[in-house]
């Protein structure tokens, strides 16, 4: 999976030229990293992207957040 794609630019629901919000995402193994937000976050917009990553392979998404670093196990998710 990871020699695929080493970095990508998502934007959640997509249509027409217009998305919700935007993140780029760098992929080393099986963990995501989630970084370069814009736009207002919602919670679908979670979803979306926890389950893109998930069917793309990842076990592991990584953020920070108010300078915290935080990791999700993707294999924990049930709603995804």
């Amino acid at each position: 999976m990871g020699a695929e794609t080493i970095v990508e630019l998502y934007r959640t629901k997509e249509k027409n030229g217009t998305f919700s919000i935007s993140v780029t995402i760098s992929f080393f193994n099986n963990v995501a990293t989630i970084q370069g937000l814009s736009g207002t976050v919602q919670l679908s917009d979670i979803k979306e992207i926890l389950a893109y990553l998930k069917d793309k392979g990842c076990t592991h998404a990584v953020y920070v957040r108010k300078s915290v670093i935080k990791t999700i196990n993707l294999s924990r998710i049930n709603y995804v």
